[in-house]
């Protein structure tokens, strides 16, 4: 069984409304890396990563087709149906976007892990969560099934 996981990350970072489309594309890299990475690592995890689908998002966004609360909300929408929220805060840093989903998760009892850079550590006590995640939702799946 697979432990579903949200990446929060940043899209503009500390630069905010002064950041390139250069900028937004390389945070968003460092994002989908950093998620590949842990997901090769602990099979058991499944990570959606905003990153991954900024294409879409920016360019409603510079037309004005959708606006931040859209995308947010949206967000906060796909965190729902995680199992655990992994903040990615790199730079010491959680944008506004990072905190309205840290708020959703502490507010709907999604477990949050953080980390700054992947490495053993990181590695080693995501696995632990994520096992203990994977124990919870079989123990679930069990009492269901009596």
């Amino acid at each position: 069984m697979k432990v579903n996981a949200y990446l929060s990350h940043y899209i503009r970072g500390k630069k905010g409304k002064r950041a390139t489309d250069r900028d937004m594309e390389l945070n968003c890299q460092k994002a989908i890396v950093a998620g590949k990475v842990l997901g090769l690592c602990i099979p058991a995890l499944n990570i959606y990563i905003p990153g991954e689908h900024d294409e879409f998002v920016a360019m409603a966004y510079q037309k004005h087709r959708i606006d931040i609360d859209v995308v947010l909300d949206t967000d906060c929408d796909i965190l729902d149906k995680r199992d655990l929220l992994i903040v990615y805060d790199y730079e010491n840093f959680l944008s506004n976007g990072m905190v309205r989903e840290v708020n959703y998760a502490n507010k709907n009892g999604i477990p949050i892990y953080s980390f700054s850079e992947v490495c053993d550590r990181t590695i080693n006590e995501l696995q632990e969560i994520v096992e203990s995640i994977r124990l919870e939702k079989n123990q679930e799946d069990f009492l269901m099934s009596i």
